[in-house]
């Protein structure tokens, strides 16, 4: 998605991919905001569910959109690993309602896959901007 000029296409991509995480990022961001009101009532932790699981298709689209880009070798990784962090969060949330240990869990990922989604963002917006 960097290099020489890039044609319609592979800029197209690397936009769609550029928004794709950023989404998933705002997502994320939200739904820490939503944690945190969860304990007020139950619409909110539904909600985060539904968010959870919106992320979820972000971080699978960021992943296709990459690999149909042909994005770099590191971005690929980078996009996968998003992606594993963010299923195994799934699980973290259903398994939660169950497992203290898997909610305990929830919270730091949460954060890991926060840091990472900004970095994957950052890094997309400056490989399409130089």
């Amino acid at each position: 998605m960097a290099g020489a000029p890039q044609s319609r296409t592979a800029t197209t991509l690397a936009r769609a991919y550029e928004a794709v995480v950023y989404l998933l990022a705002f997502g994320v961001l939200v739904n820490a905001f939503i944690a945190g009101r969860s304990l007020i009532g139950e619409w909110d932790i539904v909600v985060h569910g539904i968010i959870g699981n919106v992320v979820f298709v972000f971080a699978v689209a960021a992943v296709v959109i990459a690999l149909i880009a042909k994005a770099a070798r590191a971005t690929i990784i980078a996009t996968a690993v998003l992606a594993v962090l963010v299923f195994a969060q799934v699980g973290l949330g259903y398994s939660g309602r169950d497992s203290l240990d898997a909610m305990a869990w929830h919270i730091p990922n949460g954060v890991l896959i926060m840091g990472l989604a900004m970095w994957v963002a950052a890094r997309a917006s400056f490989r399409r901007a130089v």
